[in-house]
């Protein structure tokens, strides 16, 4: 029911606040990735090399966290897409609560309570690591260049196909602020954020299916947003600053 009641209050509020926007302090980022993958076919050993490319943004207001994510609205007709675009559903909590609460602006009774932890792993690559000990040593520690205060090149131990053969990690003094996180464990021993990845497959002959695997690469990165003017972003902060969650 509460749920229903928070769509409800948000299309109100979204829908007659006019062009008034409260001037909260919003900090936000854009993070963007770009995720190879292979295309293999065991009759005929083809080997395609894809990547999906997109990116998502996060907005901090005092302790409310809002993840912008996008989708592909479709509509079909006798097998025919007659109408696609991009859209994009919103997700608040507060900072150290469990749960919080997905919106999709274009639904009155879309609001769903979820996990914080799960959605966000789910769909915002939430905590994620590539790096561990065990799978990736240390090859090169590259000080202060192209606007990096620290680039870090790791090479695997691993020989599944899987893990990316070199790691290449860009640190910066900016943005550690943020509660996103490409890796905690090694921005606590640095004092830095990691602000880009890169991961890089090298071409190789797979056993399994008997094929050459092209090169390939996957890529992380934080981006600073400009000033945020997204009304519906204002709408959500104002809605939750008002009840909480």
């Amino acid at each position: 029911m509460r749920g229903a009641i928070l769509s409800l209050n948000f299309f109100c509020l979204f829908f007659f606040s006019g062009n008034t926007q409260k001037n909260f302090n919003i900090k936000s980022v854009d993070v963007f990735f770009s995720l190879p993958y292979v295309v293999l076919s065991n009759d005929k050993v083809m080997v395609k090399n894809k990547s999906v490319s997109d990116s998502f943004s996060i907005f901090y207001n005092s302790n409310f966290i809002l993840y912008k994510l996008p989708y592909t609205f479709s509509e079909q007709h006798n097998d025919s897409v007659i109408q696609s675009e991009r859209r994009f559903t919103y997700f608040i909590y507060m900072y150290g609560n469990s749960d919080g609460y997905n919106f999709n602006p274009t639904k009155v009774d879309s609001s769903a309570k979820l996990n914080v932890d799960s959605f966000l792993a789910n769909r915002a690559f939430a905590n994620i690591d590539l790096y561990s000990e065990s799978s990736y040593n240390l090859f090169a520690a590259i000080p202060v260049k192209d606007n990096f205060n620290l680039t870090e090149k790791y090479i695997t131990t691993n020989l599944d196909r899987s893990f990316p053969d070199t790691l290449i990690y860009y640190y910066s003094d900016q943005l550690k602020e943020l509660h996103f996180s490409f890796s905690k464990k090694l921005e606590e021993i640095k004092k830095l954020k990691i602000i880009k990845i890169r991961g890089i497959f090298k071409s190789r002959f797979d056993e399994e299916y008997k094929a050459i695997l092209p090169y390939r690469e996957l890529y992380f990165e934080l981006k600073p947003r400009p000033l945020v003017k997204d009304s519906i972003v204002h709408s959500i902060f104002r809605l939750f600053e008002k009840g909480g969650i």
